[in-house]
């Protein structure tokens, strides 16, 4: 238990408050000390609390209440972030499977034991908590089921998940954190259950595919995935019901042990979402439909399936026309830091599913390094006392350019035989 995570617990504990450290992030401790393994990452500590909103409100200075869930909130504290949590139950209702705002707002009503605010919580192994004195407490046998390796609900789980459907999602982005095994019977009842995914906004659903492709496990996760038909099933996209990734649906099974070759990291997500497409408009049409990837983000993606060449040119010549005659509109809007972050990200992917050598997957490192940092031709790093426009017309100019004009009569020189009047 981090120090920050106890003083807020002794502040409610001072004021008469039942607390306790819980969530994701304990779960998370539980989970090392139980496998061993550390890959999970740090995430935003969680104090549940038998209070009220209203004290919440009084108590810290830097506090932001959640839009959502009136239970929730965020602070600052001894620099850091933290969630705390009001006990409270939270239900989901589908109104005779017709209404598409069911999930817009939670029924939320505050409870006053932590046994009964476990209850919204699904999992078994996230029905654990630690109070100050660093006792622990499981309930549901989380502690049995996380020494076991099983992914259990807290009760009939085909009601659990046809009261929220999206939890049907959350068994896989626990699968791919944790490798745990989903239950038998679970996976009977996502089967069954899935199909109510149609009343979930595709942004839900965006966001657990984000987080399963994070996961250390997302190879086999994936491919249960697949095998269960989830990603079949329908989202709601601006109202419309649409299927959720048919290209992962109909992908051969193998298709997902590309990832295999990666340490699979959070950071190298977008690479991932590269590799398991036939081809960028398809990747850009199906990932655009949840609206939770950014136009930047949804550009890496494409720009990573359309350049995978740039690595195979030996020439510096032409390295740089294919640097340029891709990238250089998504330069001008995001600058040099972005082309530097691209080019990190395809060497990552080359050097991870190339057959070369080391020392040459090295020197094609350099190359494009090179070719990136030092080519004097795009129009940010063109710092020449001209005009925008005479600069989009030099720059196609100065890509041929073998060797640039650096000294200010060599410059002159150049300017006066290459713009055109």
């Amino acid at each position: 238990m981090k120090d920050t995570v106890k003083a807020i617990l002794n502040i409610f504990q001072n004021l008469g408050y039942k607390a306790y450290y819980s969530g994701e992030s304990f779960r998370n401790e539980i989970y090392v000390e139980v496998s061993g393994k550390h890959h999970l990452k740090n995430v935003i500590p969680t104090v549940i609390v038998d209070c009220d909103p209203e004290e919440v409100l009084r108590v810290f200075q830097y506090v932001t209440q959640d839009e959502i869930n009136p239970m929730v909130f965020t602070i600052e504290f001894g620099n850091e972030i933290i969630s705390i949590e009001c006990f409270h139950t939270q239900c989901y209702f589908i109104n005779d499977l017709k209404t598409e705002d069911f999930l817009s707002k939670p029924i939320v009503e505050r409870t006053h034991s932590l046994a009964e605010d476990f209850k919204r919580r699904c999992f078994t192994i996230n029905c654990m908590a630690q109070d100050i004195e660093e006792n622990n407490i499981f309930e549901y046998n989380s502690r049995i089921d996380m020494v076991n390796g099983v992914i259990q609900t807290i009760s009939n789980s085909k009601e659990l998940f046809l009261e929220y459907p999206i939890r049907t999602l959350q068994a896989f982005t626990l699968m791919s954190q944790t490798g745990f095994i989903i239950d038998k019977q679970v996976q009977k009842d996502i089967k069954s259950t899935m199909r109510y995914l149609r009343y979930i906004p595709s942004e839900l659903v965006g966001k657990e595919l984000r987080r399963i492709m994070h996961g250390k496990y997302v190879i086999q996760t994936f491919k249960l995935m697949q095998s269960i038909g989830i990603f079949n099933s329908k989202c709601l996209v601006n109202n419309e019901k649409v299927k959720i990734l048919t290209p992962f649906h109909e992908a051969k099974e193998e298709t997902f042990d590309i990832l295999s070759k990666f340490k699979i990291t959070k950071d190298a997500e977008l690479e991932f979402w590269s590799l398991l497409f036939d081809n960028p408009e398809t990747a850009i049409n199906e990932l655009s439909k949840f609206n939770v990837f950014s136009d930047k983000e949804l550009n890496t993606i494409q720009w990573l399936m359309n350049n995978r060449d740039i690595c195979h040119s030996n020439d510096n010549i032409t390295t740089r026309k294919l640097i340029y005659n891709s990238i250089h509109d998504f330069e001008r809007k995001e600058g040099i830091h972005y082309l530097k972050e691209l080019i990190l990200k395809l060497n990552h992917t080359y050097k991870m599913l190339s057959n070369d050598d080391k020392q040459t997957k090295d020197e094609r490192f350099k190359h494009l390094m090179f070719n990136l940092c030092c080519r004097p031709y795009f129009v940010n790093q063109l710092t020449w006392h001209i005009t925008k426009e005479q600069k989009a017309e030099l720059i196609p100019q100065l890509i041929e350019e073998k060797e640039y004009p650096f000294m200010e009569e060599d410059v002159n020189k150049y300017l006066e035989t290459h713009l055109t009047d």
